[in-house]
């Protein structure tokens, strides 16, 4: 029998994979891209075992792996697009920003909870992963 943390991963993996694959389909690469790091932000806020899923360094598990292979693969695609574009610097990767939004989650944890914080931390991470002027 799984335990609850096993339903619980595998839920988050499939809500993680489902939600990576509406934001390929995104024809917006930034946009797609915006989606899902508003949607793994907010469920490392939700869930402190995702959240240290994302920010171990190394893997304790084959599902922890597959998580976050699924995560880089998805924001990879989608930072390969919006290069494609120059919207998006070259000389960043999905585990650069996969580590970013991690600072970011850190951040918000160590607030004041403001939720407006999101916004803003989100809209500086997207500005400083386009090109310089």
């Amino acid at each position: 029998m799984r335990t609850p943390g096993c339903r619980l991963r595998r839920h988050r993996r499939l809500e993680l994979v489902d939600e990576a694959q509406a934001a390929a389909d995104d024809e917006d690469a930034l946009a797609g891209l915006h989606r899902l790091l508003r949607f793994t932000l907010a469920r490392a806020l939700d869930d402190t075992g995702f959240a240290a899923v994302l920010e171990s360094a190394s893997d304790a598990d084959a599902q922890t792996s597959a998580l976050k292979a699924e995560l880089d693969r998805a924001v990879a695609h989608l930072l390969d697009r919006a290069r494609r574009t120059g919207a998006i610097r070259r000389d960043i990767e999905a585990d650069d920003v996969r580590r970013l939004l991690c600072g970011i989650e850190h951040a918000l944890r160590s607030g004041d909870s403001d939720p407006a914080r999101t916004d803003v931390y989100l809209d500086v991470l997207l500005e400083g992963l386009r090109p310089p002027r």
